[in-house]
Order: C-alpha cells, then sequence, then structure tokens
C-alpha cells in the first residue's frame, strides 16, 4: 500500500504592488519613529557639525597612516628577517636590525593610538 502525497495548497496572492508596499513601509516608519521602544519620541541628538566631522576624519587618516608605516617596520623589519633565516642563515646583526625595526614599528604605533586621543565626541 502506497501512501499517496496530500494535495499541496496554494498559496493565496499576496501580492502588492510597488505603491501599497511604498505605503506599507512608510507607516512602518512612521510607527517607528514615535515609538520610544525604537529611539523615537524622544529627545533627538543634533548631528554633529561638518568642522567636527572633518576634524576626527583627518585625525583618523594621520594615525592611519603612521599605523601603516609601524605595520611596515614590522613586516620589513622584524618579520621579514626571520622568514629570511632559512636561506640567508642568521646573524647577531640581523637580529640587532630585527629588534630595532620591530621597535620602532611598536613606538609609531603608540603614536598612532595617541593621535586617535584628539578625536573629538
Amino acid at each position: 500500500m502506497v501512501a499517496s502525497p496530500k494535495p499541496r495548497e496554494e498559496p493565496e496572492d499576496h501580492h502588492l504592488s510597488y505603491d501599497e508596499l511604498l505605503a506599507a513601509f512608510a507607516q512602518v516608519a512612521r510607527d517607528a519613529a514615535s515609538d520610544p521602544r525604537f529611539g523615537g519620541g524622544g529627545p533627538t541628538v543634533p548631528p554633529p557639525s561638518p568642522e567636527k566631522v572633518a576634524h576626527n576624519e583627518i585625525t583618523k587618516l594621520k594615525a592611519n597612516t603612521v599605523n601603516a608605516a609601524a605595520v611596515a617596520f614590522f613586516i620589513g623589519g622584524g618579520i621579514a628577517p626571520l622568514v629570511g633565516v632559512g636561506v640567508t642563515g642568521f646573524t647577531v646583526l640581523q637580529a640587532i636590525l630585527g629588534f630595532v625595526w620591530f621597535f620602532v614599528g611598536l613606538v609609531l604605533h603608540s603614536i598612532a593610538q595617541s593621535v586617535l586621543k584628539g578625536l573629538l565626541p
């Protein structure tokens, strides 16, 4: 005895026109904007001034540039010589220079972090 599959019920047609869909989304947005649970209906925070935004972006760009130099020192002076040890051999001079480059990269990274302290709230 073989069980026959149940006939599949056809779903109702729930298609909305573009205008109806747009109106429904607009209503949801209005409801959310006035509902305190979603951050609406309370005091609003004014957007930051363009000068503040520009200052913060320039500060982040400066910190990013210094940090990129720090990464270059880490990789170029600290990591690359370690990778090359198998090919060229290991010397004391390589170890000293690798440590110096690694330390310079660490100092540059610290400078980049201190530059970010200049961000405006």
